[in-house]
């Protein structure tokens, strides 16, 4: 099978004509998703597509910044392509090793494993929560993780891509009386001068380091002081070898939609030539090296962190292979914060050419610019912001935040969480437009016809304002389609507040309560279509509101899995179909309640 990015074409033309001669035809489409496998597996005559969040560092404690551009992403994308019927398996899963975990734990009075497990289960209530469904989700701290790291290392020392170096430059805090990982170190870009860079990676302009010790003015990010140097033996990853072939790699890829961000990233860094890199550390608290000399010692977890992803899957199902060793017929889609973009689009992709097993690589990078909190940063240090479990318990339900998140996804450019926007983009694109839509309709289909869908008058009931009606449609959908195959979800969550507001402009138009004296049929007609985009509004909607999209399916009586996304518009809903009892399907966010929960996270009652 292809591997290719489906690409969508727009023929509205066509559309128009398939869908006038369904609705005089009264065919109705089968939108019923088909019965998934267990376990998932990949199938020979379907699209097969890995979908990835990046595996999260423990240590880390969720927010919307934090969520939007990873978990909520990849949810909205492997909800499509399942309503597309692409044969999709989401994974995902939490990183447990690091400096930072030992750290927390330290600081938590807690052992490394009871500091994993309770953080674990944070993570997973959230993402319950807020709708995330993964197909895979686990962990890095397990013998199996530990078993496949280490034998693509083995494959890596058989194709000669692993030396020794003996006198690698590290730096050492003694005021914490340890080695800094280059994770805890902070200093000023060698590149850029940005003076916040990390030691492994620079916010500022996105260089990778190989080693902290590569930073000016380096400082602890724990007591500021400036460490010192001191030399140690590590293993490195022999990079060089494998230019030609991961450049070969990208250059095929890369033309797979991929973020403009990670494309342009990952091509300076193949162009400037890539450098080796060690991929040991002196920490306690890892993935085991089994090398000789090496054995106290752990590897970088940039370099077996993102092994995750295939380890989490032998966990769910013994064939894992089968997609992780399947290139011709597999495709991965990762959805990665910038930060980690040198790790997917490089280390990653290099380790798994250069094991020499013909392993499933990344066809398409997603990422995403910073959200920022108000006029500011996030920050749980200053308690400014939403955080963890208290995201769970500010009494708005999670599709309201999944809706306003994707309206401010960052594609392109930084964007902020703002609660007065929050709140006025609920009420007026939520309520105003799409819950008044669907009420009105629903109500006046329950008031004038006893809650049965009318009759479709189809020899004189469709009139030519319909059919551009239905053109109109054809053309929100197809854009709505072509905006999410590429990624766009602000896009495609746009468009379906577009079909929502052509819904509304027909009933006022055609005044379905002044047809009902004078033209009953005229009105059947209107009403008919009218609920068939309510229909189309719940398909189209599920990727980011499932919540949401199952109350309105409810309250049409229609299957939850009968939302597999139509090629055109048509007569979804028969005549005669019975609806449910029509209610309101959102809060309407008051000023008072914004106000309260912006003074609540500003910061200003955090000790």
């Amino acid at each position: 099978m292809a591997t290719d990015s489906v690409e969508v074409t727009c023929n509205v033309e066509k559309e128009r004509e398939l869908s006038i001669t369904a609705w005089k035809s009264g065919s109705v489409p089968d939108l019923s998703l088909p019965k998934p496998l267990n376990p998932l597996l990949p199938s020979t005559d379907r699209r097969n597509v890995i979908v990835t969040s990046e595996f999260s560092s423990i240590s880390v404690t969720p927010h919307f910044g934090t969520i939007v551009g990873t978990v909520l992403s990849a949810d909205v994308c492997a909800r499509y392509y399942k309503q597309r019927g692409y044969n999709t398996l989401y994974v995902s899963g939490i990183s447990e090793f690091g400096p930072e975990v030992e750290l927390k734990a330290f600081k938590k009075e807690a052992t490394l494993q009871e500091f994993c497990d309770k953080s674990l289960e944070i993570h997973r209530k959230l993402y319950k929560w807020f709708h995330i469904d993964f197909d895979v989700f686990g962990r890095t701290n397990t013998e199996r993780h530990t078993r496949m790291t280490q034998g693509i290392f083995h494959d890596l020392v058989k194709s000669g891509l692993v030396y020794e170096e003996h006198s690698m430059e590290q730096l050492h805090c003694h005021a914490c009386n340890k080695v800094l990982a280059d994770a805890i170190v902070r200093g000023t870009c060698s590149k850029c001068s940005y003076a916040k860079a990390h030691g492994d990676q620079c916010e500022g302009c996105g260089l990778f380091l190989t080693a902290a010790v590569e930073l000016k003015f380096p400082r602890c990010k724990h007591c500021s002081d400036p460490p010192s140097r001191e030399t140690s033996s590590h293993l490195l990853l022999n990079l060089s070898k494998l230019q030609e072939p991961l450049h070969e790699w990208f250059k095929k890829a890369s033309g797979n939609h991929w973020s403009s961000r990670a494309q342009l990233l990952a091509q300076s860094y193949i162009q400037e030539g890539l450098k080796d890199t060690p991929i040991t550390r002196d920490l306690s608290w890892g993935v085991p090296v089994p090398y000789d000399g090496f054995n106290n010692k752990v590897f970088y977890s940039v370099l077996d962190e993102p092994f995750g992803y295939m380890s989490v899957t032998a966990g769910y199902t013994d064939q894992w292979e089968k997609w992780w060793k399947n290139p011709k017929e597999v495709q991965l889609h990762q959805f990665i914060s910038k930060e980690k973009i040198v790790q997917h689009s490089i280390l990653l992709p290099a380790t798994l050419i250069g094991s020499g097993t013909d392993y499933t690589l990344p066809t398409i990078l997603s990422t995403t610019e910073p959200v920022g909190y108000e006029e500011g940063t996030f920050s749980l240090k200053k308690g400014f912001g939403v955080f963890g479990a208290d995201i769970m318990t500010t009494g708005v339900p999670a599709d309201l935040y999944r809706f306003y998140l994707i309206s401010i996804r960052p594609e392109t450019e930084y964007s902020s969480f703002n609660w007065s926007d929050f709140a006025l983009t609920v009420n007026t694109q939520l309520i105003n437009n799409i819950g008044n839509f669907v009420n009105r309709t629903l109500v006046f289909i329950e008031d004038n016809y006893k809650s049965i869908v009318p009759e479709l008058h189809r020899t004189e009931g469709v009139v030519e304002y319909d059919i551009q009606l239905f053109a109109d449609l054809n053309g929100r959908l197809k854009s709505y389609t072509a905006s999410m195959e590429r990624s766009e979800f602000r896009n495609g969550l746009k468009h379906v507040v577009g079909v929502s507001k052509i819904g509304s402009d027909y009933i006022n138009k055609e005044q379905p309560w002044r047809l009902m004296m004078n033209d009953r049929s005229r009105a059947g007609t209107v009403m008919n279509i009218s609920v068939n985009i309510v229909y189309l509004i719940s398909v189209l909607i599920h990727p980011f509101t499932p919540a949401i999209s199952k109350d309105i399916l409810n309250q049409l009586k229609v299957p939850s899995n009968n939302i597999a996304i139509p090629d055109f518009f048509a007569p979804f809903i028969k005549p005669g179909h019975v609806i449910g009892e029509p209610r309101s399907l959102f809060m309407r966010l008051d000023d008072s309640m914004v106000s309260m929960l912006k003074d609540k996270h500003s910061g200003k009652y955090f000790f």
